[in-house]
């Protein structure tokens, strides 16, 4: 955990090159090498913009990434095939005689080296079971069905299609193909390490409550940071839209809105004080009905 106290600078990348175009391609192939997980990064908006054409050609001014924004930070499409193998460190299905590799300080392993997960073994009686999974990627939530079909053996349902995994020669193959790829344990879910690092969750469709129906009651801090001013006060009546709070944090203000009209229940924190991604700052009064 990165402290609210630093700066959230954890890794720096310095590429050099006898032309700026050699320079910028070691720069994308070391920012496509770097794997991270356990953590938010910037690594997808950083490979967005080193491929950028006017970054490329030098032509840098303050207005640049605001006019490519929606490029710069467009989603990357994940390999369905890295999904797959997503969902098998999700469902706890080991390799035979691996282990999965800590993401982060204090990331757990997912079993014993040497160890074959019983899963993987095809464990069923008369038929092959299938198994659903509801899995959170990217902001998104969706389901995938996964049947252990034999030994080191599982087919992955995607949308629709069709993934069968299998552990053969130290690695998975997926398809039919061999995939550069592995997972890790995270304490929020697994990471995939392949081309690119995806990082999914597990969701419990036994643990849904009325807190996640967004009904905007409560404010919370986006990001772990520094609370410079607060403009609400208990009994207040405030507008949709309307500014709350001034959160510091890397390095820029960021006003905090009322995500509907309401009047205000509590005020939880002062100016001054450091919070936590998450941390709730102000609630709105329940609306009737």
């Amino acid at each position: 955990e990165i402290s609210p106290f630093y700066d959230p600078m954890i890794a720096k990348i310095i590429t050099h090159g006898p032309t700026r175009a050699i320079a910028l391609g070691r720069l994308r192939r070391a920012l496509g090498q770097t794997q991270v997980a356990g953590t938010v990064t910037n690594l997808a908006f950083l490979e967005a913009l080193s491929a950028d054409g006017d970054f490329a050609a030098g032509r840098l001014d303050t207005g640049l990434i605001a006019r490519h924004l929606p490029a710069l930070s467009a989603p990357p499409v994940p390999a369905p095939e890295l999904v797959a193998l997503g969902i098998l460190g999700l469902a706890g299905l080991e390799a035979p005689g691996a282990a999965t590799r800590a993401a982060t300080r204090g990331a757990t392993r997912g079993a014993t080296r040497g160890a074959t997960h019983a899963a993987t073994r095809g464990a069923c009686l008369w038929a092959p079971l299938p198994r659903a999974i509801a899995y959170g990627l990217g902001g998104e939530e969706a389901r995938a069905v996964i049947e252990a079909l034999g030994p080191a053996r599982v087919r992955v349902m995607l949308e629709g299609a069709a993934f069968d995994c299998i552990w053969r020669a130290g690695g998975w193959w997926v398809n039919g193909t061999k995939v550069a790829a592995e997972f890790a344990v995270t304490p929020g879910g697994v990471a995939v390490f392949g081309a690119r690092t995806l990082e999914m969750r597990a969701i419990d469709p036994l643990a849904r409550d009325s807190d996640g129906g967004g009904d905007g009651n409560v404010i919370t801090a986006p990001m772990p940071g520094l609370v410079k001013a607060v403009f609400a006060a208990p009994g207040q009546v405030v507008a949709a839209g309307q500014r709350l709070a001034i959160l510091e944090a890397m390095k820029m203000e960021h006003v905090l809105e009322a995500a509907r009209e309401g009047v205000v229940a509590e005020v939880l924190v002062a100016p001054g004080a450091q919070v936590e991604a998450g941390a709730a700052l102000i609630r709105l009064e329940a609306e009737d009905g």
